[in-house]
Parts: C-alpha cells; structure tokens; sequence
C-alpha cells in the first residue's frame, strides 16, 4: 500500500537549510519577556493603582505597630479609601486623632500618595 503524504508537508529533506536559517534571523525588534508583557497590561487595564493600594493594607500592622494592629485591623481600600475595623471606641476615637500621621506613614512606607483617607468604623 503507497503511502499518503500530504501536499501541505514537504520531505524532510527539503528542509535541511532551516536551521541555519533560523540561527541567523534576527531577533523582532517587538518582541517582549513574560514579565514586561504581564506589567504593561496591568497599567493598560488599570491594575497598577490597585496592587499599590492593596500594599496599604498589607503594611497597616508594620506603620501603626504592633498595639495598634491588635485593636484595628485594615480590611479593605477603595479609591484611596482605607476601611479600618477598630474593636474599642476608645481607641476609634484615638485613631481618628492619628489619622493623618497615620495617612503620610502609609503613604510613605507605599512610596506614593495612595491613602487619602482613612474611615474607622
């Protein structure tokens, strides 16, 4: 029985020159890493504000110390709107005192000015 090759598939040999031709072709000049093109689509769609207000949650316990965490617990940012939940209304009050020395520290810890406000509840 005669074989079937397809039409669309040379011989192998036919293709002996390929690799070298592949070894000489010159890099596109477009082409980008994993990485560069991950982070220019996280500024593209607008994530890159979100992660930087995220980190203010993350480094609450880090700027305010270790009695403030215990008390007040940094659950979410939105706009640039820290949501704090405080477990006495002693120290809320406190807290609403500190808030703007509070703001510059996170602010300052993030390296941007992503707190704006900080709402204790």
């Amino acid at each position: 029985m005669p074989s079937k090759r397809s039409p669309k598939f040379p011989a192998r040999r036919k293709l002996r020159g390929y690799r070298k031709f592949e070894s000489e072709a010159p890099r596109l000049s477009r082409s980008v890493s994993a990485g560069g093109a991950i982070g220019s689509l996280v500024k593209h769609f607008g994530y890159a504000e979100r992660i930087l207000e995220q980190k203010a949650v993350i480094l609450w316990p880090s700027v305010v110390g270790e009695t403030i965490a215990e008390v007040a617990k940094a659950r979410a940012i939105k706009r640039g709107v820290l949501r704090v939940d405080v477990s006495d209304p002693t120290w809320r009050q406190e807290l609403a005192y500190l808030k703007g020395e509070i703001r510059t520290k996170l602010n300052r810890a993030i390296g941007r000015n992503v707190v704006l406000d900080i709402r204790f509840s």
